[in-house]
């Protein structure tokens, strides 16, 4: 390979390669695009590739390389696509990412990457950061929300603290925003509301306290929201059942108040609404014949709810509704709710 001097584009992706990079890659000085993902390639890629200073795109995702990512990563001044994902890199994340300013794409999840997030990631051009699924601790820097063009921010699954700073109102164009099983805590900012472009805003088990901002009027495409697993209080954001794309929303195991809002079944999408181990008080809304049709899943058990479930919801447990799970406190002789249509009763 190394008499292919003037090669641009080595596209080995997907294939069932095995061993480690051979160093005649070195020679390649005006390749642009490596791609060998999805392969059986072990060892430390980094000296065989790291002269390729020429690299718009890394693509090593996939495969069971070790080692570090250097400090010489940023010498790849023009690379747009960072993937690394899916391997057994470990250690910290070099400061020098700092220097790629055309960055658009870095894809880092599932490794063992410990140690801060660097704030020197704001001088990048970020759209597309995944880093999910690794050892990452600290907080998320204030940096980071200057990649205005962002749409995809994925940091769960790691050991981060701190909270979701203000400045997240920078990422305007956001669509995927998930900080699943962290160690975050703190208020969702009211600043969220310029988040009007986001499909989904997983935050589920965390250390997130307070009330959810009231702020999804101009939300259009919001689909999966999941808050579960807080310390979530005050009353259900009734804004965010007046978004017409939305599809699951879980608000279970926090520690909600007040009544289930009068709008709840507004969504005509709306398929999960998990709403159980809260403290809800008053009684569960009746809704109407053209309401709910697509609901499979809803739990309003461990709350204070009392009274009856609503003839209009039983319906849904019958064809066409689609309606499978349906709990409620409806145990016991006196139960909180009386619900014949619920599959399964808790005592409250």
């Amino acid at each position: 390979i190394r008499v292919l001097n003037d090669l641009e584009e080595l596209l080995l992706n997907t294939n069932e390669l095995q061993g480690t990079v051979f160093p005649e890659f070195q020679q390649l000085e005006v390749l642009k695009v490596l791609d060998l993902e999805e392969n059986e390639f072990i060892g430390d890629p980094w000296p065989a590739v790291s002269p390729l200073t020429a690299l718009t795109a890394l693509r090593i995702s996939r495969n069971n390389f070790t080692g570090q990512i250097p400090e010489a990563v940023g010498n790849f001044t023009h690379l747009v696509d960072l993937w690394v994902a899916s391997n057994e890199f470990a250690g910290q994340v070099p400061t020098t990412l700092g220097n790629l300013e055309s960055l658009q794409n870095l894809l880092l999840y599932d490794n063992q990457l410990t140690g801060n997030l660097p704030s020197e990631l704001g001088n990048c051009d970020l759209v597309v950061f995944l880093a999910y699924d690794n050892e990452f601790s600290g907080s998320i820097p204030e940096e980071i929300y200057s990649n205005s063009n962002m749409i995809v921010l994925r940091l769960d699954d790691n050991e981060l603290t701190g909270t979701i700073d203000t400045q997240i109102r920078n990422l305007v164009e956001l669509e995927d925003l998930r900080l699943s099983r962290n160690d975050m805590a703190g208020k969702i900012p009211s600043e969220i509301e310029s988040l009007t472009k986001l499909r989904n805003i997983l935050l589920t088990n965390n250390e997130f306290v307070g009330v959810i901002p009231n702020v999804f009027d101009s939300y259009t495409a919001l689909e999966f929201f999941d808050v579960r697993g807080n310390q979530f209080s005050g009353s259900l954001p009734s804004t965010l059942f007046d978004v017409e794309s939305l599809n699951i929303a879980y608000f279970s195991n926090n520690v909600f108040s007040g009544s289930i809002p009068a709008n709840f079944a507004n969504p005509p999408l709306l398929q999960e609404l998990w709403l159980h181990r809260n403290q809800l008080t008053g009684e569960v809304p009746p809704i109407g014949s053209d309401q709910l049709l697509q609901i499979t899943e809803m739990t309003v058990h461990l709350n204070n709810l009392v009274g009856e479930m609503p003839a209009s919801i039983c319906a849904r447990r019958e064809p066409p509704g689609a309606l499978e799970t349906l709990w409620a406190d409806c145990r016991g002789e006196d139960p909180q709710i009386l619900c014949d249509c619920c599959d399964r009763c808790f005592a409250g």
